[in-house]
């Protein structure tokens, strides 16, 4: 993978909101944090460490970014130019590149956080949580993270991790909800004087 690493001092930005992305970004070393500016407030949505992926919209689509970040600590980052990177998946084979191009607008429309940046997972339509699902669980999700091109492997694999993050939870199943309320701590019970 030809690595391009950008170093910025704590306090500094890897980007601001409103301004064009063309890199998506793993952070190598440090700490950054993401947020958006809502009036006066700077509203935090995520902290990442070390081998996170962020910016991944700028791979997408290109529109302004939809929040900021910020190295917490002296960090450095791979920077991931879009050009670049469509180049590299453009050689995987049809079924693959359309499963990680719906996985790449899946993670990207599919908002986490509300507007006073709760975290939340949206309102998924249930037809296209069960295909994201059966996608991110079948085979050829598995196979998406290992395509041989360590680039797209990457970003793939984080991807996926993205998709499992922005899909709901499934419903407990009732044993499963027995077994955890049988394995619920008691409070201890006090000896009666």
């Amino acid at each position: 993978m030809q690595e391009l690493v950008r170093r910025y001092i704590a306090g500094t930005y890897v980007f601001r909101e409103g301004e064009a992305g063309n890199d998506a970004f793993v952070l190598r070393t440090g700490k950054v944090r993401l947020f958006r500016v809502k009036g006066p407030r700077e509203i935090q949505l995520d902290e990442f460490v070390e081998g996170r992926l962020f910016g991944e919209s700028a791979l997408v689509e290109r529109a302004p970014r939809v929040a900021g970040a910020i190295a917490v600590t002296n960090s450095e980052c791979y920077a991931i130019d879009r050009r670049e990177y469509n180049a590299r998946i453009a050689r995987l084979d049809p079924s693959r590149l359309r499963a990680l191009r719906n996985l790449h607008i899946f993670v990207h429309r599919v908002k986490l956080h509300d507007a006073e940046g709760r975290r939340i997972v949206g309102a998924v339509p249930e037809d296209v949580e069960k295909t994201v699902r059966a996608l991110v669980e079948s085979d050829l999700g598995a196979s998406l993270a290992h395509t041989g091109d360590e680039l797209v492997d990457l970003v793939a694999g984080q991807i996926l991790l993205e998709a499992k993050r922005r899909l709901p939870a499934p419903p407990e199943d009732e044993e499963t909800a027995r077994q955890r309320e049988r394995l619920r701590p008691r409070p201890a019970a006090h000896p009666s004087p």
